[in-house]
């Protein structure tokens, strides 16, 4: 049936995009100084 690939379907979309948007709220809020590259260079020459 249709509908129960559609529903695999999106359960493995949400899922995934759950963990991808944890993943990047994670890394904005621990590493907030990684979204801008030249700061990330900065920091990683200053160590």
């Amino acid at each position: 049936m249709p509908s129960d690939s559609l529903w695999v379907i999106v359960a493995v979309l949400a899922v995934f995009g759950f963990f991808t948007a944890a993943v990047v709220w994670a890394d904005a809020t621990w590493r907030p100084r990684r979204i801008l590259p030249d700061e990330h260079l900065t920091s990683g020459q200053k160590r």
